[in-house]
């Protein structure tokens, strides 16, 4: 694609190797990592294909699934909808009322947040005191839709689901617009 570039970087052994890498939204997606500038302005290099996530953004919640994603903890859907595919996920509370303790309980190498709602950024020191990666998203503008849906297929490794998702919601908006006089 028109994102790959090869990458020169010096192997364990001293050998330099050339790897395949793309960058698109400011993401960075490697072999085996994904890394980004996160909503906090901090640099994040997460493994593809974390086993053990929890979603505390109900917005989220229905991107990670449709991009390959599986979840053991999430938010509570405030409107009581659930997610095809969610339903026997535990909840670790609600958007004013997350369980700190439910969180790090279900043992999550990865948690997804939101930058924008400050009692989430709050727990981000904790959750990485306690050995849990996280990433805060900034998520405002439909640009943040896209980078978001590229951060969740890069780290289910599904490029296959970022595409048909991209192009769907990208088809949907065009017919929308092609409607207004």
């Amino acid at each position: 694609s028109g994102c790959t570039k090869k990458a020169t970087i010096e192997g364990s052994s001293g050998v330099i190797e050339e790897i395949e890498t793309a960058d698109e939204y400011g993401i960075t997606i490697k072999e085996d990592t994904v890394s980004l500038i996160d909503g906090t302005g901090k640099e994040v290099i997460i493994n593809k294909n974390p086993e053990r996530v929890i979603v505390l953004f109900s917005s989220f919640i229905d991107i990670w699934v449709k991009n390959g994603g599986q979840l053991v903890g999430m938010i509570e859907d405030s409107n009581g909808n659930v997610i095809p595919g969610t339903e026997d996920v535990e909840t670790v509370g609600t958007t004013g009322t997350l369980s700190l303790e439910k969180i790090i309980s279900l043992e999550p190498d990865l948690v997804i947040l939101s930058a924008n709602t400050s009692s989430q950024a709050e727990l981000i020191p904790i959750l990485e005191d306690n050995g849990i990666q996280t990433i805060a998203i900034d998520y405002k503008f439909l640009d943040d839709y896209f980078k978001t849906v590229r951060l969740f297929s890069a780290l289910n490794d599904r490029q296959d689901l970022y595409e048909v998702n991209l192009k769907q919601v990208r088809s949907d908006i065009e017919e929308i617009i092609a409607k207004v006089p």
